[in-house]
């Protein structure tokens, strides 16, 4: 059963960026909103901002960071947005990922194309590459918009990823039923009377 929801997790909910946009892009434009006014305003925005997700929202944003989600976040997963200021005024972005559900290890240092593997990733390139991803609360409902042409292809990928396991289980309800119809007209009926 945990393979099915792993499978569910990468192919389904995040299946195209049109989906993970609307999964990962409200929150990710409020942690960009809260970085750029801290940074603008000489330090005036919040010190710390904490939300809180469940795994969906965690494996979304880490799949806009560039890590793909093919299993499911274990419990209490948490993802660090941390906001530095050097000391000649330019700011940085590190991003931690914690795994450890007691909590006793260290979170490690999420590095990707942008980041280098001491983890910090330039603001202004942090902007770009994450604003890929950010819907402004503004823009939320002409993102949500069904549009004929995405309906259909979503539903064909989803077709298309979930079609060996649809296979899988016709042929086993097929087993299943010849079984329990062999069993009621065939031999096994012959031999109650």
């Amino acid at each position: 059963m945990k393979n099915v929801s792993d499978f569910l997790f990468s192919h389904v909910y995040f299946g195209t960026n049109e989906l993970l946009r609307l999964r990962a892009g409200r929150l990710q434009n409020t942690i960009l909103k809260n970085m750029r006014l801290k940074s603008s305003s000489g330090g005036l925005g919040p010190s710390l901002a904490l939300f809180s997700g469940d795994d969906e929202t965690v494996a979304a944003q880490l799949k806009t960071l560039g890590i793909d989600a093919l299993t499911q976040p274990p419990y209490a997963a948490a993802l660090v947005y941390e906001l530095h200021r050097r000391d000649n005024g330019t700011y940085f972005v590190k991003v931690f990922y914690h795994t450890d559900e007691s909590m006793t290890s260290d979170p490690a240092f999420i590095s990707n194309i942008l980041c280098p593997p001491t983890g910090e990733c330039d603001l202004e390139e942090w902007f770009s590459f994450a604003h890929t991803w950010a819907v402004p609360d503004a823009d939320f409902p002409d993102v949500c918009v069904s549009k004929p042409e995405r309906i259909l292809r979503t539903v064909i990928m989803w077709f298309w990823d979930l079609l060996p396991m649809t296979c899988l289980c016709a042929v086993f309800l097929l087993t299943v039923f010849y079984r329990v119809s062999e069993f009621r007209c065939g031999k096994y009926a012959q031999m109650e009377e």
